[in-house]
């Protein structure tokens, strides 16, 4: 998979999960749908290419699993921000959202990797 499809699939399944979390927990939620739309897709746009490289430039170096682990550990605390910061959310709302979002976009590459490539 390339990191323009990696990213494509990452933006299709991470903003329906944040704005589902946005809609279930609306009193959290001081954005409007436009906004929470748009900060969704910057906050991957913005970390997406930095986990892509810092995997690329691990391989062989740390095995997968740590990698993945400290790669979307730090994903989900900086998506989390931006959801806080610019989206208004709750704090534990943004982590929510920012958790499973990244959670499900990371089981999809991983099943695009083993099942599809």
């Amino acid at each position: 998979m390339s990191q323009f499809q990696a990213l494509i699939l990452t933006l299709s399944i991470e903003i329906p999960i944040v704005m589902a979390i946005a809609w279930l927990w609306r009193s959290r939620v001081e954005a409007d749908w436009e906004t929470i739309i748009m900060v969704t897709a910057a906050a991957s746009l913005l970390t997406h290419p930095f986990a892509w490289y810092f995997n690329e430039m691990l391989i062989g170096v740390v095995r997968f699993a740590v990698r993945a682990a400290v790669l979307e550990t730090f994903i989900v605390l900086a998506e989390m921000v931006i959801l806080a910061v610019f989206a208004r959310m709750a704090w534990r709302t943004a982590l929510t959202a920012s958790f499973v979002a990244n959670m499900a976009s990371f089981g999809a590459g991983l099943y695009w990797f083993y099942f599809l490539a």
